[in-house]
C-alpha cells in the first residue's frame, strides 16, 4: 500500500575513476541519482555544474540515426533475442566509429534500394503494357529485397542502438553531478532495505575511490552508517535538503494492469498510500455492475486470454493494440466479473436466459415440482438483501421477501409467473401493482448511490488515514473524519426518509447534517482562515451530493448497454425477414439464418467495443474523479535505477564490428 522507504545518499568519486565508479554503481541497478543543482546544496564547497561533453552530442546523433533507420524500416523490436551482439565492456571511441562506419554502409545499401524502387514505381506509369508488368514485378522484388536486408541487420542495429543509447545515458547522467577541481560529488537514492548492500558493493570497487555517506531515514538528519561508509562528507547537506524522494511502488506484479492506471492520473509521492489496491477492488465491481452480460464477458475474455498469449510472446502488434495486449490481465478480470454479473442480471448477448434449464439461478426438483432458487441463486440474493438491509431500502427489501413481488411470483406458481434473474435485469419492466415493491430500474438505481456512499466514504477514509499518519490531527479531524459523518448523516436521512428533504425531522437533521458542518466549518475557519474555510466547507457540501449522483452512470451504462445489444437482435430479425422477402427465389431458411447470424455478429461486435470502452472510460472516471480526488495528490516522480539496458548485447572484450 505505501511505496517502499528510501534513503538519500551522498558520494565523492575521483575524477579518474567516475566512469569506472559510475558503471559499477549501474551494475547494481540501485541508485537513483538526482540533479546536484536541485538538491538545496548550501554546503561552503563551491560546486560547478558538468556540461554536456563533445562524446555526449557525437552519441546522441549516433543514436538518433540508428532510432531513425530501426524506424523507417520497420525493425521488429519484438519476439525472442535469438542474437546477442558482442560489446567491449568498456566501448571507446574507436569502437564507435567503426559502429559509425557499419552504420553507412547499411544506409548506403537501404538508400540504393530506395533508388531502385523509385525508379521502378515510376516504370509502372509506362504505356506499355508489358514494361508495366515488369516493373510491378521488379518492385515486388525490390520491397523483397528491402525486408530481407532489415532482417538480417536487425540484431546488429539494436545492438547497436543498446549500446550506444547505455553510453549516451552515462555522458547524461554525468551533467546531474556537482564538480570541484578533482571530485565529483553525486547526489541520489536507494531503497532503504537495499541500502546496506550498495554500500557494500560500492567497497568492493577500487578502495577509497568512493567516500560515501547514506542517510537511512529522510526524516532525520543524522547518518546511519553501513559497512563501507567513510563518515560524514565536508560539506554534505542534510537529507531534509535534498529534493523529495522517488517513487519505488511495491505492487505485485499481478496489479501491473491497475497500476498503470493509476499512474496515469499520477504516481504517488512517497507519504501518500500507494491507491492501485483500491483501483484494483473497485474497478472490476463498477465495470462489471456496467456491462453485466456473459455472452458479451465470454467474448471479451476470449479476447482478453489472446492479449495475454501475444504478451508473452513480445509481440509487437503497433501502439493501438499492444495497449490492449500489456493490459490483457485487466481485460481478463473485468470480463469474468461481466460474466459473473450478467448471471445475476440473466443476460446472455442480450437474451433473458432466467427461463432456461442451465441457468444456474433456478432450479426445479422433482418428482414434486417443487420450484426454488439454486444455493448460488439464494446466496447472492442474501447479500443483497443484507445491503439493502444495511441501508434501509424498504423497496428493495420487498422486491426479494414480499412473496407477491415478481421476483417470487414464480416460485409461488402465480399465473403467468416466470423465473426471475438472480437479481434483477434492470431493463426489464415488470407490472408491479404493489407501490412498496421497487422496481428493477429502480433498484439499480438506489443500488448505484448506495456503492457511491460506500466508494466515497472508502476515498475519504483513505485521506484521514493519510492525515493521521502525518500527524496532522487538525486537518484529519475537522477534513476527512467530520466530512465522513456528514455523508453517512446524510446516507442516513437519505435512505429513511426518502429525498424530499423537507419532510426531513428537525431533531435527526441537526444531529446527522447541521451539526457536521458546524464542526466542519469552525475547524475549517482555525485551520486555513475565515474565507478559505468556508468556501471548503462549502464544497464539500455540493461534493458529497454531486459524487453521490456521479454513480448514478452506472445504471445509465447498463441500461444503455442492454437496450443496444436487444435492439440488435430485434434489427436482426427485422432485416434477416426482410431480405428473405426480397431475395424470395433462393427460397430457403438457410439464407434467413446466415443473414440473422452476421447481423448478430456485427452487433456484437458494436456493443462489444463500443459499450465495452463506454463502461471502462466511466468506470475509470468514477475512480480519477469522484475518488481519488479526495486523497491522492499523485505528484510523485518515479524511481529509475542507474543501470544498463543488455537486451540485446553482451559485453566481452569484442573487436569492433566489420561490414
Amino acid at each position: 500500500m505505501l511505496p517502499a522507504k528510501m534513503s538519500s545518499f551522498t558520494a565523492v568519486v575521483l575524477d579518474t575513476q567516475l566512469d569506472a565508479a559510475l558503471r559499477h554503481i549501474a551494475s547494481t541497478e540501485l541508485a537513483h541519482f538526482t540533479d546536484f543543482k536541485q538538491s538545496g546544496d548550501k554546503s561552503i564547497i563551491e560546486l560547478q555544474p558538468v556540461e554536456a561533453s563533445e562524446h555526449y552530442y557525437y552519441l546522441a546523433n549516433l543514436l538518433t540515426r540508428i532510432s531513425t533507420l530501426i524506424s523507417d524500416r520497420q525493425v521488429y523490436r519484438g519476439g525472442k533475442v535469438k542474437h546477442r551482439l558482442e560489446v567491449p565492456t568498456v566501448p571507446d571511441g574507436t569502437y564507435f566509429q567503426s559502429i559509425e562506419q557499419s552504420l553507412k554502409t547499411i544506409e548506403a545499401h537501404f538508400e540504393e534500394l530506395d533508388r531502385k524502387l523509385a525508379a521502378a514505381e515510376t516504370a509502372q506509369d509506362s504505356h506499355d503494357k508489358k514494361e508495366r508488368k515488369a516493373a510491378k514485378k521488379t518492385a515486388k522484388a525490390i520491397k523483397k529485397e528491402i525486408e530481407t536486408l532489415a532482417k538480417e541487420e536487425r540484431f546488429d542495429l539494436l545492438g547497436w542502438e543498446e549500446v550506444v543509447k547505455r553510453e549516451h545515458h552515462l555522458e547524461e547522467t554525468k551533467t546531474l553531478f556537482g564538480k570541484t577541481k578533482r571530485t565529483y560529488l553525486l547526489y541520489g537514492w536507494v531503497p532503504t532495505k537495499k541500502a546496506e548492500k550498495f554500500a557494500t558493493s560500492l567497497t568492493k570497487f577500487n578502495h577509497g575511490a568512493i567516500s560515501l555517506e547514506i542517510h537511512k531515514h529522510i526524516d532525520k538528519p543524522e547518518a546511519d552508517h553501513y559497512p563501507g561508509d567513510t563518515g560524514p562528507l565536508e560539506g554534505a547537506i542534510a537529507p531534509e535538503e535534498i529534493a523529495a524522494p522517488p517513487t519505488k511502488q511495491t505492487n505485485p506484479k499481478s496489479l501491473f494492469s491497475y497500476q498503470s492506471l493509476t499512474n496515469a492520473f499520477g504516481l504517488p509521492n512517497h507519504t501518500e498510500i500507494d491507491p492501485t489496491w483500491f483501483m484494483a477492488l473497485g474497478f472490476p465491481i463498477i465495470f462489471g455492475l456496467m456491462f453485466g452480460d456473459v455472452g458479451h464477458g465470454i467474448l471479451l475474455l476470449f479476447f482478453a486470454m489472446l492479449g495475454m498469449i501475444a504478451k508473452r510472446r513480445k509481440v509487437d502488434a503497433g501502439e493501438m493494440v499492444n495497449y490492449f495486449i500489456q493490459g490483457s490481465g485487466l481485460i481478463a478480470v473485468i470480463a469474468i466479473f461481466s460474466i459473473f454479473f450478467g448471471v445475476l442480471y440473466g443476460e446472455f448477448l442480450g437474451i433473458d436466459i432466467t427461463g432456461f434449464n442451465f441457468y444456474v439461478g433456478t432450479e426445479a426438483v422433482y418428482p414434486y415440482q417443487i420450484l426454488k432458487y439454486s444455493p448460488f441463486g439464494q446466496f447472492m440474493k442474501e447479500i443483497l438483501v443484507q445491503l439493502f438491509a444495511f441501508f434501509d431500502f424498504e423497496g428493495g427489501l420487498n422486491w426479494f421477501l414480499n412473496p407477491f413481488s415478481p421476483y417470487n411470483a414464480w416460485i409461488n406458481q402465480l399465473p403467468h409467473a416466470h423465473p426471475t434473474a438472480i437479481w434483477f435485469s434492470a431493463f426489464e419492466m415488470p407490472e408491479i401493482l404493489d407501490p412498496t415493491i421497487a422496481s428493477p430500474t429502480w433498484i439499480l438505481f438506489v443500488l448505484s448511490i448506495m456503492i457511491g456512499f460506500i466508494h466515497l466514504s472508502i476515498s475519504i477514509g483513505i485521506d484521514a488515514i493519510n492525515k493521521l499518519r502525518h500527524r496532522d490531527w487538525i486537518h484529519a479531524i475537522f477534513g476527512p473524519i467530520i466530512w465522513l459523518l456528514f455523508l453517512w448523516g446524510l446516507a442516513y436521512m437519505i435512505f429513511n426518509y426518502g429525498i424530499n428533504f423537507m419532510s426531513w425531522p428537525m431533531t435527526d437533521m441537526l444531529l446527522f447534517l447541521i451539526a457536521p458542518i458546524l464542526v466542519m466549518l469552525i475547524g475549517g475557519i482555525m485551520a486555513f482562515g475565515f474565507m478559505d474555510g468556508f468556501m471548503e466547507t462549502i464544497e464539500k457540501l455540493i461534493e458529497s451530493i454531486s459524487n453521490t449522483i456521479s454513480y448514478t452512470r452506472i445504471l445509465a451504462l447498463n441500461m444503455a448497454h442492454a437496450g443496444f445489444a436487444k435492439t440488435f437482435l430485434f434489427i436482426a430479425g427485422v432485416a434477416a425477414a426482410e431480405i428473405m422477402t426480397i431475395f424470395a427465389q433462393l427460397s430457403s431458411g438457410e439464407l434467413t439464418i446466415i443473414m440473422l447470424i452476421i447481423m448478430i455478429i456485427v452487433g456484437t461486435i458494436f456493443v462489444l467495443l463500443m459499450e465495452g470502452l463506454l463502461s471502462f472510460i466511466h468506470t475509470l472516471r468514477l475512480h480519477w474523479v469522484e475518488a481519488y480526488l479526495k486523497f491522492y495528490a499523485g505528484t510523485g516522480h518515479k524511481y529509475e535505477p542507474f543501470a544498463f539496458p543488455d537486451r540485446w548485447t553482451t559485453t566481452s572484450t569484442a573487436s569492433p564490428p566489420k561490414k
